[in-house]
């Protein structure tokens, strides 16, 4: 059909095609400015089809699209044959890189028309897509690009992903299979996440403590204190619980410790502390008091919220940080505390709805903090965002760098640095299918804590259970960060038996060799899957290996030179090896080496050099 700019509310639009520079293809150009009679700018394309097309015969609308500045949103509409609108807001858009935006037909909500309230039998002939700019009358001009505009049966495809610059590889002490940067090239190779062992004595505890109303999500926090030789938990629960629920809240009042400002919401944060990390006590605590009694909560009125010990900390009373949302939702805020149990006020740091596990970082090669938030655009897609700051106290805007499809929703992501990356335990939210109202744990790996890669996509790092009634069967929602020991990976979740909803939750342990977040594995078992790194300088007299090969399995590693031409002779590994002996390099020492194994029935997680 025809293909056009299309404005609404007045303005200007100007469509045609043109040479994208990043993806260096065509594809479809909007160019339009903000400049309008009325308080709304929406500025897009129009789409006429040469028949009219049944809503039967698609349940999928998706697009890719590439945007130059931010907009308030991101919309579709559908126009009948009767001349029925029918909308979606998607929110806000990604900015300054490709990205797809997937709705289902089901999700149009009527608009206006000729026959309201619209009769969905009737056929569309018309489809418009479109942003509301933030502003209007700001003489700001906009370039919005389309393409692969589709409507279909079938999910659409894996979204379009923009290279990871690489450059030469930086020297480490340990370099993951799973940063796609070191990898040249692959044959029948697969990266699959590993596989983690859960713990015999789970559940470690429940709620069994009256202000324990529902602590369904956990949004968990737990650290080693290596100066005091504890393991410490924070974990949130609401304290009134859901209509028809006993409140608990109005028991409370606070302690000699508490910080003197004013209640906020239904929700708590609470703390518990172990010797071993599996047997934990939660400590009576002058902070907040229940029925005049000292109880284990250590803040009021914050919802999902992230805590962790800051050791480059030169202030002792800011040693340990809190990022966390607010009651009703809308705001983040800011703490520090000298123990973890004795905090300052809060302060405002951002707005964003924050209804999540918020959790917070330092990261050393960016020289700042990091934190993660989320929102909830419409029509109801929960995204990732990032902020940053210097000082724990002046933070960035909020910016969308993660989001999955409206079936599969990013819910949280918990983040932390792990062998010189950046690794998040992905939430996903599932609205339909088999895991309908059910929440999983799946793996992400970024190289700067901007741009994410998810990995194994829909394969969870910690599985849910097949047995209905299980702790584990309902939602699994991973802790802030690992705890990391000599010879595995401590991660710590909540669990759930029953779909998202207010329940009742239980902390509990997972396992994981070390090294072992995901690894290469052959894509067809009966033949070896084949791995080739790009160059890595050789700083060391051997090449150690992490893998674990199974029952006939093996790997075979040899060293090549920058062209590909073997130096020396290769090695065989039979057997499960973390950071073992594979190859003796010490005659290489200075040269930039690749290195290549030939898997077979065995997984490959990491590599390095020892001096």
């Amino acid at each position: 059909g025809k293909v056009g700019g299309w404005v609404g509310y007045g303005g200007d639009s100007v469509c045609r095609i043109a040479r994208e520079p990043t993806a260096k293809k065509n594809a479809l150009l909007t160019t339009f400015s903000d400049a309008s009679p009325d308080p709304h700018a929406h500025r897009g394309i129009r789409i006429d089809f040469k028949k009219p097309i049944s809503r039967n015969a698609f349940r999928f609308i998706h697009f890719d699209y590439k945007l130059d500045r931010q907009v308030k949103t991101l919309g579709c509409f559908l126009q009948d044959e009767e001349n029925n609108m029918w909308r979606v807001f998607f929110g806000p858009a990604i900015t300054g890189k490709w990205a797809r935006s997937v709705v289902r037909e089901s999700s149009f909500k009527f608009g206006w028309g000729e026959k309201p309230p619209g009769n969905r039998a009737s056929k569309i002939v018309r489809l418009y897509l479109f942003v509301e700019t933030p502003k209007v009358n700001t003489r700001s001009r906009f370039r919005l690009f389309f393409d692969n505009v589709t409507l279909s049966r079938k999910p659409p495809p894996a979204e379009p992903v923009e290279s990871i610059d690489s450059g030469p590889i930086t020297p480490r002490k340990r370099y993951l299979l799973l940063d796609s940067r070191l990898i040249n090239s692959t044959k029948n190779a697969r990266l699959a996440v590993g596989t983690v062992t859960k713990h015999p004595a789970n559940p470690l505890f429940g709620q069994d403590l009256p202000w324990e109303q529902t602590i369904h999500h956990m949004y968990a926090n737990v650290v080693f204190d290596t100066s005091d030789k504890l393991y410490k938990i924070w974990y949130f629960t609401t304290i009134s619980g859901p209509p028809k629920q006993a409140d608990w809240g109005r028991h409370v009042t606070p302690g000699r410790l508490a910080p003197g400002e004013s209640r906020q919401g239904n929700c708590a944060t609470l703390y518990a502390e172990s010797a071993d990390g599996i047997r934990w006590k939660k400590p009576p605590l002058d902070v907040y008091r229940y029925k005049g009694q000292p109880t284990n909560i250590v803040v009021w009125g914050t919802h999902g919220t992230g805590i962790f010990k800051d050791p480059r900390a030169t202030d002792p009373q800011r040693r340990f940080k809190r990022i966390s949302g607010r009651h009703p939702h809308g705001r983040l805020d800011a703490a520090f505390s000298v123990d973890g149990i004795r905090w300052g006020k809060r302060f405002p740091i951002a707005e964003a709805r924050g209804d999540t596990h918020n959790n917070a970082l330092w990261a050393p090669d960016l020289k700042k903090y990091v934190a993660f938030t989320r929102e909830y655009p419409p029509p109801g897609i929960r995204t990732v965002l990032r902020m940053e700051s210097r000082d724990f106290i002046k933070w960035s805007k909020p910016v969308e760098v993660l989001r999955g499809p409206i079936e599969a929703q990013t819910y949280s992501m918990p983040v932390f640095r792990y062998a010189d990356v950046y690794l998040g335990l992905v939430a996903i939210f599932h609205t339909s299918g088999k895991l309908h109202g059910r929440v999983t744990t799946e793996l992400a790996w970024s190289p700067d804590t901007k741009i994410w890669r998810r990995i194994d996509r829909g394969q969870p790092l910690i599985p849910l259970s097949n047995t209905v009634g299980d702790i584990n069967w309902g939602c699994v929602y991973a802790a802030s960060r690992p705890v990391v020991l000599k010879d595995k990976i401590r991660i710590y979740y909540s669990g759930q038996k029953k779909t998202h909803d207010w329940n009742d939750g239980w902390l509990c342990l997972a396992t994981l060799r070390t090294d072992g977040w995901a690894g290469y594995v052959p894509r067809n078992a009966s033949q070896p899957a084949v791995l080739v790194t790009k160059p890595i300088l050789c700083n060391g007299k051997t090449l150690r290996l992490t893998a674990d090969v199974h029952d006939g399995g093996s790997v075979r590693v040899s060293v090549l030179d920058t062209t590909g031409r073997p130096l020396g002779k290769s090695s065989t590994l039979t057997s499960n090896i973390t950071q073992g002996v594979a190859a003796k390099v010490a005659a290489f020492r200075g040269m930039r080496i690749c290195v290549r194994m030939d898997i077979r029935n065995a997984q490959v997680y990491s590599l390095g050099f020892t001096k």
